[in-house]
């Protein structure tokens, strides 16, 4: 025993230092398992004292072995007992250790591993953004988008294949969170939303990017090609418009022009629709392409436009002189069919217009057609009203019956009322198009604006964070959608004008852009109903997180306070008693405190469960705002549970110290059976984790039970071996039962709580792997029907349909492969469902029922996208063939209708040409089903398909649309060309033939009469019958020339095939009607012979005598032969038929004069009557041949001089040709003297051979004259016409000549007088540097007097800069390469006018070159002195400013500042809050100094930087850098008593109302009265009105719809009307009665129209182009951009706020010359704003005036400059500086009775449209009395 005694201490010396240390160890490793890094250190901290601790369990294992082996009986069984306890203790401690410490590496191995993937794939996203980024920007070229595009499509690829990989990731973190015990690792779910973000931001860039390039490949494809064949039409129609010839002078050279000119407009016609297709296209074009190849494309479409339009003008102008020309040489009957041709070609193009278009840029071209035909009729009222008076004359010499009377009126009735027609038509059609144009832009200005608001409200709701923590937060978040809803509310009103808009944009507008409007209009209502959805989600969303957060920081609260409670009651117990009763009481009210904090472990773990659902989606900063406090709380709850615990055991100890063993003991034996009852309550429950999880919360409440219990076990247990040891016998053995038992039951509820634990884990961690399976198939299938549901419109196209469909089956694919994934969810969801309890199963069964649901309304969605998309490719193949058809048909048709033969004007071939017209018109008829069907096709496809698809289909279907139209108009015309052609034929052939078969049967007569009597009487009969045969064929001689006539005409008007058909039809009826004249003579010869030798000499003697009486007066001197040579060589013809008559009479003239000779010799009567009638017919007859030799020389002598007059005519056309294109040619006047030497010495020989040449005039002026002075009638006004035409064209030349001369004469001594001038200003800039730089060198004063005398001083100096700026102007600008053509301003934008603005206001002036290097050392020298003294000007007014503010900050009052803030704030509907939220980048709720007062001045509030820091230094009350949020808030509550008044809606009405209406300056203004709140009474008639204010803006009820305040007094205040209401000056003046000038309301329209479209403020507003012009390099490039601005001072709230002087050099910069119509609506800075007056002090508005007074006085200067210079000759004006002249032309008409719609030409009357450039020989292209200037 000696020996065992001390070795029994050292025993028990370890073991009691074992066993404090085990109890201590044992809570720490059987608590709450830390995350992360804590855990780990925890574990080896608890590792590390194991370690230290083995030495001792070391030497308890020896000492213990040692004793047993001494020791024998119940001491060595004591002994082993507690060397078993504690060794077991020691080493399940050790292994539990270990095991945790390798679950942690292990996790750590596959975090790192998942976090090194997670980079890797970041780093693959991020690559691949910048790489998008960097790519080269969408081309505008196939070839290069072709290749973009697969290399995309490669890349693209690439990021799809690497998403699946981030879902696997995603799938393994998840994996390994459900297998470890650890908390989730907050570094990989961070580093998993950064890795998502980055994936969904970059596949956003490469669908955007791939989309991008896939609508821009087709359409840049359609683009070139119509472009290059576009290019390739222009050249060529250049190359003829170029080349053309002059007018010709006769009218079959002009007939020639003017079918050439009408192929020319019949291919302008047909290459329009390519135009307009080109445009469409490149607009849609340039949406996508980068900022370089917009540019690029904006040039291409302005050069091309331009080009087309230059063409069109040109043909329609060169068509006008044509006619006119084609009228004043052309007979009356030409002319009445030439004008007849010419309106019904109108007339068919004006009914067959196109229809009415939606969209302004169309529109405007429309309306410029429109008046393009209203002003061709205007010229052609002047020719109709001259056919008219003809007319009128034809039919009042004519008899009233007679048939050609007739025809003429019929004709003229038609003329008339198809020129009725073409005004009404074209005057309607233009009201129309006005109204349209302006419903057109009130519908798109109202979608744009809507639009772009609805964007704006989506970004907004895209931006929003995800729901905060605090209610606070979510209140605020609250509040902030409330604003957004506000805007959608006002969106919704504006979406209800958008309907109305659009509705009056439909019922105006034709069938074709119906549906896009429609289509626009359904577009913005899904987005408004989007919107409305997802703002509906959003507040639920806030709602439900601020319902749950309410209640979590409800129930923290209550938890902190109840722990706090049991803490003081902890605390309240104080010491351990020492008597059992006071022991025994604090052990029951330790027990009643343990029933009550151990069921509090529910709701703390419902706290945490809620403290992580919370926290589940955001990031783990955000996140540890939640768990903080929750950690806190579970740290305090495991305290109380210690603190408990330790108490109890020191209680128990205490009582067992006391002798009360057996009742401790006991006490432990019945808490072992309760604990053992407890966890027969816990049961496995399957399903819903958290159910597992609040079972696994009572199996903690068991091991925190049985944790606290330990230590008062342990103790129970040593102080029994303890009495074991002491007693003996049957007390011994009692107590060793009793620990038996203990021991046994406290193994057993071991044994039971682990196998609880391991069961419940599995079932958790099985419920987990489900739900996360469960929740990863909802997410999937939530993409898919997202994917569905948001599935974009079917493809109209064929490939884009097929590719749509391919994309949709890979779609299928993937349904498909997740089609197990979610049955055996279902199935597995079923069996749980049947295990799991009864309400345990509720989530699962909604996750459930959730999932069918979406998986069957997945499979419907899939299946009818599947019929929709295969509908659609089978509907777009259908339409392709269907359009491939009917291009098919219409390119045949096209060139059947082209290769038919021109009309014919002989019958049997004009019929067969109607027959074969007749069978086109059954093939366009069979095919007009066909196209109406491709018609509604298309339609239907425009409307469902995909907007980069709607575009080529719009293309393709407005270019077949185009070309069947143009078919049926054609068809129409050629069936209108047939009916005149066969009308015309019908009567030639019928004439023809009438005339003909009497010719035939007449001479069939004469050719049977051939018998003649010897009886007198009866050859007196015969002779009478033969006279009336000659008389009636006298009276034919009409019907034959008549035919002739028509003949002739036909053979001009009809094609060149007709001509030896009709040639010889003509030449048949001459050869006809000559045999029958000759047979007739004959016969009347052989009469006149059988008469004579009968012995009726007397007889034969009278009709020969009757016949030489008749003859003889047309062959004397009197009759003129002389005349052009047309007319000659007609009456010389005539003259050879009569001498041929005279030659047959010579042998009855021979006869008669024997007979008579035989008479006298038989004779014996008195013969001297017969001797007399002899000699007379003897005389006459000499007389008759010697007038006729003297007619045939005569008519000799006259055709001389017409060939002569004739060649000489032909040499001057020659050279006047030549001359024209000379003077054509020689381009404009040279600025460079050598150059301009060199002219000076072509234009003098130029001018020696037209002296020359005038000698050539007047010989042929001469020989015109002496032909005229003995013309033929018929030969009068051809020879006065050339008069007219030669002296005209010859002054046309001369005139030219001289104005040449002049101008260059000009240009030299303009060069010298520059040459001087460039030295005189070169010396004055010299010797202004210095005085600005020695001025500069000074340093300013910082006296305000002193400053605002240097200032004046220097506003005096810049305006001597100013008198020299027009000199320096003129000379910069002769000097400049290259300069820029002035635009043409027309009198509607034509199309590219929007890209042209957009791009001259993009585009800077470029840097200018000159020829002369003085020159160029005058601008740079003249620049560097203005920037001399613009810096000089600015230090000046800076320092003036400082100074100013200096002192107005002496009297600086923070109240004022605030007041004015809270109602600038106020008016402009803006939030504090949201101001303060927009500086906070980070959301501390703090702001910097800089952030402050940058943000403030970035708002445009009026104030300064100077006292914005006063205000800063107010905020900033602590002097830390930082503004709070809070202090912000307080700073600006007024103050009580003081509270900002601020302006109600009803005040900001009024105030609005009354400011508009003092805009009017008219002496009786527009009234405006209020009648009661919100209603106000307009105008004459005070009609009440609400009004109401909407977004900010003013807006008046009108209608069922609201319109914007100065919208409406536009509309109805004549003040501000009349530019649109004004009507044409024509209008002034009378009117013929009857006939009406076309009126289609287009001048005051018009220049609204223009001024609208001009007026569009694209690109930047007024405010950017301020700050862009801060800059001193944009300042210098606009040195140049507007004429004739002048340098004023201004006075400056702000340094950088300054204008510069304008030096026109004919660039152009938009940028700068023009205002942007639409200013800002805040003002620039304090001194301009109104809101200033009322928070600046009176000093400082004093000082503010004071500098205004100073600028005043000289500002005025350059507006005067401008004034005087507006219409001063040369100098170049801007239109939005001064108003253009207007040029009326009044007429004066009288009235006529003949017809009812025309009047006869007034002398007065002048063409309406504006002066062209004069023709040649006319000094003047306008007499000036025609012409009146009105300037306003």
């Amino acid at each position: 025993m000696e020996e065992a005694a001390p070795i029994a201490e050292r025993f028990y010396a370890a073991h009691e230092q074992l066993l404090p240390w085990l109890q201590k160890i044992e809570p720490e490793l059987h608590g709450k398992e830390l995350a992360g890094q804590e855990s780990e250190a925890q574990l080896k901290e608890l590792q590390t004292m194991c370690d230290e601790i083995k030495p001792l369990i070391e030497s308890l294992r020896e000492t213990g072995s040692q004793l047993s082996a001494l020791t024998s009986g119940p001491s060595s069984a004591t002994f082993t007992d507690i060397l078993l306890s504690d060794s077991k203790r020691f080493d399940l401690l050790n292994e539990q250790l270990h095991n945790r410490l390798e679950r942690i590496k292990m996790q750590q191995l596959k975090s790192a591993e998942v976090l090194s993937e997670i980079d890797e794939l970041v780093e693959f996203f991020s690559e691949t953004e910048r790489q998008i980024v960097e790519s080269d920007i969408v081309s505008s070229d196939p070839e290069k988008l072709q290749d973009q595009l697969q290399k995309h499509k490669a890349l693209h690829d690439d990021i799809i294949a690497q998403k699946s990989r981030v879902r696997d990731l995603q799938s393994t973190a998840k994996r390994l969170s459900r297998e470890s015990t650890f908390e989730e690792d907050p570094l990989i779910k961070d580093r998993l939303e950064d890795l998502r973000q980055q994936m969904d931001g970059c596949i956003k860039q490469s669908n955007d990017q791939l989309n991008a390039i896939e609508q821009a490949l087709p359409l840049a494809r359609i683009f070139h090609e119509t472009l290059a064949s576009l290019v390739c039409w222009l050249d060529k129609m250049e190359e003829k418009t170029g080349g053309q010839e002059p007018i010709a002078l006769t009218a079959e050279q002009l007939q020639e022009q003017q079918d050439g000119i009408k192929l020319m407009k019949q291919s302008i016609a047909d290459e329009k629709p390519a135009i307009d297709r080109l445009g469409k296209t490149g607009s849609a074009l340039v949406k996508l392409v980068g900022a370089e190849e917009s540019e690029k494309l904006h040039e291409l479409l302005e050069d091309v436009t331009s080009r087309f339009d230059f063409i069109k003008n040109a043909v329609r102008e060169r068509s006008n002189c044509l006619d006119e020309a084609l009228l004043q040489t052309s007979q009356f009957s030409d002319k009445l069919e030439n004008l007849m041709d010419c309106l019904e070609t109108v007339a068919a193009a004006v009914t067959k217009v196109e229809p009415v278009s939606a969209y302004p840029e169309k529109l405007a071209e429309q309306i410029a057609d429109n008046r393009a035909i209203v002003e061709d009729m205007d010229k052609k009222l002047t020719s109709i009203k001259a056919v008219k008076a003809n007319a009128e004359e034809l039919m009042s010499q004519s008899d009233a019956m007679d048939g050609s009377s007739n025809d003429i009126r019929d004709k003229m009735f038609n003329l008339l009322d198809t020129y009725e027609m073409i005004r009404k038509a074209t005057e309607e059609r233009g009201q129309v198009l006005e109204e349209t144009f302006h419903a057109s832009e009130k519908f798109w200005d109202n979608f744009n604006n809507l639009n772009g608001t609805l964007k704006d409200i989506q970004e907004s709701l895209a931006d929003q964070e995800s729901p905060g923590f605090e209610p606070t937060t979510i209140k605020e978040q609250q509040e902030t959608l409330e604003t957004l809803k506000e805007d959608l509310d006002a969106a919704i009103v504006e979406g209800d004008i958008l309907h109305e808009a659009g509705e009056e944009l439909v019922g105006l507008i034709g069938e074709p852009d119906k549906p896009e409007i429609e289509r626009n209009v359904e577009d913005i209502d899904a987005l408004l109903k989007g919107l409305s959805e997802s703002w509906l989600a959003r507040q639920r969303e806030l709602d439900e997180a601020l319902q749950q957060a309410t209640t979590f920081h409800e129930e923290l609260m209550k938890l902190l306070v109840w722990i706090q409670t049991m803490e003081t009651r902890l605390d309240r117990m104080g010491v351990i008693p020492s008597d059992v009763a006071a022991l025994s009481e604090q052990i029951s009210a330790l027990k009643l405190l343990t029933d009550e904090i151990l069921p509090k472990n529910m709701e703390i773990q419902e706290l945490n469960f809620t403290a992580n659902e919370l926290t589940k989606n955001n990031a783990s900063e955000q996140a540890a705002a939640v768990k903080d406090p929750v950690g806190d709380v579970n740290r305090r709850w495991d305290a109380l549970n210690e603190i408990i615990a330790d108490r109890m055991g020191k209680l128990q100890k205490a009582l067992i110290g006391l002798g009360h063993f057996h009742g401790v003991m006991d006490e432990q034996l019945l808490w072992l059976d309760s604990v053992k009852q407890q966890l027969d309550d816990v049961s496995p429950v399957y399903g819903d984790p958290k159910l597992i999880e609040m079972e696994l919360a009572k199996l903690k409440i068991i091991k925190i039970d049985l944790r606290n219990h330990q230590p008062s076990i342990d103790f129970v247990l040593e102080a029994g071996r303890e009495i074991i040891a002491s007693e003996g016998g049957a007390d011994a053995r009692d107590t060793r039962e009793k620990l038996e038992e203990l021991n046994r039951k406290l193994e057993s509820v071991l044994i039971r709580t682990r196998d609880q634990r391991l069961l419940l884990d599995d079932a958790l961690k099985n419920a987990k792997s489900f739900h996360e399976e469960l929740q990863d198939v909802l997410q999937q299938l939530g993409e898919i029907d997202g994917h569905l549901t948001t599935a974009p419109p079917v493809g109209g196209l064929p490939e884009t349909a097929k590719k749509q469909l391919d994309e949709f089956s890979e779609l299928e694919k993937v349904i498909e492969n997740l089609s197990p994934k979610v049955k055996f969810l279902l199935v597995n969801g079923d069996s749980i469902l049947e295990k799991a309890p009864e309400g345990a199963t509720e989530r699962l069964r909604q996750n459930l029922q959730s999932i069918r649901t979406r998986w069957d309304n997945i499979r419907t969605m899939a299946a009818d996208r599947r019929t929709k998309l295969v509908d659609a490719t089978r509907q777009s193949e259908g339409f392709q063939d269907q359009l491939t058809r009917s291009i098919n048909w219409l390119t045949n048709m096209e060139k059947l209708i082209g290769n038919l033969r021109p009309v014919s004007r002989v019958l049997p071939t004009v019929l067969e040409q109607i027959e074969e017209h007749r069978r086109l018109q059954e093939d366009a008829s069979s095919q007009k089903e066909v196209m109406s069907h491709l018609e509604k096709t298309g339609t239907h496809l425009k409307y469902f398909s995909l907007k980069q698809d709607v575009v080529l289909i719009r293309n393709l279907l407005g270019s077949v649309q185009h070309r069947w139209e143009k078919i049926n108009m054609r068809l129409t015309e050629r069936t209108r060309h047939l009916g005149t052609g066969f009308n015309q034929a019908r009567q030639f052939k019928q004439e023809w033939e009438d005339l003909t078969n009497w010719l035939t049967e007449n001479e069939a007569a004469l050719d049977a009469e051939t018998a003649i009597h010897n009886e007198p009487e009866t050859i007196r009969s015969q002779i009478q019958k033969h006279r009336e045969f000659q008389k009636m064929l006298g009276t034919k001689q009409l019907a034959y020339d008549t035919v002739n006539a028509r003949g002739r005409s036909l053979k001009e008007r009809g094609p060149k095939s007709d001509t030896p058909v009709l040639q010889e039809m003509l030449l048949a009826l001459k050869n006809k009607w000559n045999s029958l004249c000759g047979k007739s003579v004959d016969r009347q010869k052989a009469l006149e012979d059988a008469l004579l030798q009968s012995g009726q000499f007397k007889e034969a003697l009278q009709a020969l005598l009757d016949w030489l009486y008749k003859v003889e007066p047309q062959l004397t001197e009197s009759q003129l032969v002389h005349g052009d040579l047309d007319t000659v060589t007609g009456l010389m013809e005539q003259h050879k038929v009569f001498r041929q008559d005279l030659l047959r009479r010579a042998s009855t003239v021979a006869a008669v004069r024997k007979a008579a000779a035989d008479m006298l010799d038989r004779s014996e009567e008195d013969t001297t009557h017969l001797q007399s009638q002899l000699i007379d017919l003897t005389t006459k007859w000499e007389k008759v041949e010697n007038l006729s030799a003297e007619k045939e020389k005569r008519l000799a002598d006259a055709l001389d001089r017409a060939e002569k007059f004739h060649s000489k005519l032909k040499e001057f056309q020659d050279w006047l040709i030549s001359a024209e294109q000379h003077l054509h040619s020689q381009g404009p006047v040279a600025d460079v003297e050598q150059t301009l030497l060199q002219q000076q010495r072509d234009h003098e020989v130029f001018s020696s051979s037209l002296l020359e040449k005038e000698g050539l005039l007047n010989e042929c002026l001469q020989i015109c004259g002496d032909i005229l002075r003995q013309a033929h009638p018929d030969a009068t006004n051809t020879l006065k016409r050339w008069q007219v035409t030669l002296r005209a064209r010859w002054e046309d030349v001369a005139n030219w000549a001289r104005q040449r001369e002049d101008k260059i004469g000009d240009a030299l001594d303009d060069l010298q007088a520059n040459a001087r001038l460039l030295d005189e200003l070169l010396l004055w800039l010299t010797q202004t540097e210095q005085i600005l730089t020695a001025e500069d060198q000074k340093q300013l004063p910082e006296d305000l007097a002193v400053l605002e005398q240097l200032f004046e001083d220097h506003q005096l100096f810049e305006s001597d800069i100013q008198i020299h700026q027009a000199e320096v102007e003129k000379l910069t600008k002769t000097s400049k390469l290259n300069p820029e053509p002035a635009s043409t301003t027309s009198s509607l934008p034509h199309r590219g006018t929007f890209l042209r603005k957009r791009k001259a206001e993009a585009k800077k002036a470029p840097e200018p070159a000159f020829r002369n290097p003085k020159v160029a050392h005058l601008f740079t020298k003249w620049r560097q002195v203005w920037l001399m003294a613009m810096e000089r000007r600015r230090k000046l007014q800076d320092a003036l400013d400082h100074q100013n503010e200096i002192e107005r900050m002496k009297h600086f009052n923070f109240a004022n500042w605030r007041d004015r803030y809270l109602k600038w704030m106020n008016n402009n509907k803006s939030r504090i809050m949201d101001f303060f939220r927009k500086q906070d980048k980070d959301h501390d709720g703090k702001v910097t100094r800089k952030e402050f007062i940058d943000g403030i001045l970035k708002s445009k509030f009026p104030t300064t930087p100077m006292e914005m820091k006063a205000v800063a230094d107010h905020f900033d009350d602590d002097g830390d850098g930082y503004i709070d949020y809070k202090a912000f808030v307080s700073a600006l509550k007024p103050d009580r008593g003081e509270k900002t008044k601020m302006m109600t809606e009803g005040e900001r009405i009024h105030y609005e109302i009354k400011r508009q209406s003092e805009q009017c300056s008219c002496t009786r203004q527009f009234r405006i009265q209020k009648s009661a709140e919100g209603k106000y009474s307009f105008g004459e008639s005070q009609k009440v009105r609400l009004v109401r204010i909407l977004r900010s803006n003013v807006m008046v009820r009108v209608g069922g719809g609201w319109m914007a305040l100065d919208e409406f007094l536009v509309k109805n205040d004549p003040c501000r009307a009349k530019g649109r209401t004004n009507v044409d000056l024509r209008e002034h003046f009378a009117l013929m009665e009857g006939m009406a000038h076309f009126k289609p309301r287009v001048t005051g329209a018009h220049h609204d129209t223009r001024s609208q479209l001009r007026d569009k403020p694209f690109g930047l507003n007024l405010r950017q182009q301020q700050l862009k012009q801060n800059s001193s390099d944009a300042e210098v490039h606009q040195i140049f951009a507007r004429p004739g601005a002048a340098l004023r001072p201004k006075p400056h709230t702000h340094a950088n706020d300054r204008t510069s002087p304008c030096l026109d050099l004919g660039t152009s910069s938009h940028g700068g010359s023009r205002p942007s119509s639409r200013g800002s609506s805040r003002p620039p800075s304090a001194a301009d704003s109104d809101m200033s007056e009322a928070g600046e002090p009176q000093d400082a508005k004093v000082a503010s005036k004071t500098t205004v007074g100073h600028s005043t006085g000289v500002a005025a200067q350059p507006v005067q400059a401008a004034k005087a210079s507006a219409f001063t000759p040369g100098r170049t004006t801007t239109s939005s500086r001064l108003p253009k002249p207007a040029v009326a032309t009044p007429q004066s008409v009288k009235k006529t009775g003949s017809f009812p719609h025309l009047a006869a030409p007034s002398s007065s009357a002048a063409p309406t449209t504006r002066p062209k450039k004069p023709h040649m020989g006319s000094s003047s292209g306008l007499d000036s009395s025609h012409v009146t200037t009105q300037q306003k």
